[in-house]
């Protein structure tokens, strides 16, 4: 039980950094092409990256033993980070 808790906490660790890297990136981003902002393409209108999406996810909780399906996948969507991760841990 206690293995399940500490996977559980790294997982929302791992999702908190990767929310940190995603600042960091528009920080970055602004400061190399002095923009004032930068269009991410979180729904797929633009681009077709939900496949991509779908491998890193899996990667990640793959670490953990865990399975990114469309089980799991269908509960997260539409949901904001903190909430998804949640999901993710909980599965």
């Amino acid at each position: 039980m206690q293995h399940l808790q500490k996977d559980r906490e790294n997982l929302l660790k791992e999702s908190k950094e990767m929310a940190k890297t995603h600042i960091q990136f528009q920080e970055k981003v602004k400061q190399i092409f002095d923009m004032d902002g930068v269009i991410f393409d979180m729904d797929g209108v633009l681009l077709d990256t939900e496949h991509i999406y779908t491998e890193v996810t899996q990667g990640i909780v793959k670490k953990y033993g865990k399975i990114f399906d469309w089980s799991i996948k269908s509960k997260i969507i539409g949901r904001g980070n903190h909430e998804a991760a949640q999901i993710l841990i909980n599965s």
